[in-house]
């Protein structure tokens, strides 16, 4: 299937620097986490150049955080 149509108009492509905005722990384990299969997948946008579906990194945070009891 063609990337291009599971892309929503309004989604938007993140760097790691952004990524780890959102989700603040370092490069190392951001790559590990994806090594495990545990982290959405980069996708290679150029020759050296990668970039995350920031739709994918959210519904990741929504999951893997927990909230605090009530």
């Amino acid at each position: 299937m063609n990337v291009a149509t599971q892309i929503a108009p309004d989604d938007r492509l993140l760097t790691l620097k952004q990524v780890r905005e959102i989700v603040p722990k370092d490069k190392a384990t951001i790559y590990r986490w994806i090594g495990k299969g545990i982290f959405p997948d980069r996708y290679r946008i150029g020759p050296g150049s990668v970039g995350w579906l920031r739709s994918e990194i959210l519904a990741w945070v929504a999951e893997n955080t927990r909230r605090p009891p009530s």
